[in-house]
């Protein structure tokens, strides 16, 4: 289970064709995902982590913003919703 109490942290660095950063947590269970890998395991975890973190937020926003571009019909809505 995730500690909450232990919320990760980033320094962000936002460069003229890149992004810079850190990321710092300190829970148990991240440190226990990158323990006893190599280092190049453990950047490459660290990249694919990112990769798919940023595209689902991707994905979602896509979805959201479609979402808020469709018409809503009352007859879509269930009864006592509206």
């Amino acid at each position: 289970m995730w500690d909450e109490k232990k919320s990760p942290s980033a320094n962000v660095e936002l460069g003229a064709s890149a992004v810079r950063l850190g990321i710092e947590d300190a829970r148990g269970e991240t440190r226990d995902m990158f323990e006893g890998l190599s280092a190049d395991e453990r950047s490459a975890l660290a990249v694919e982590a990112w990769t798919l973190g940023l595209e689902a937020i991707s994905e979602e926003r896509e979805e959201l913003a479609e979402d808020t571009r469709k018409p809503v019909r009352l007859s879509t809505i269930p009864p006592g919703c509206w």
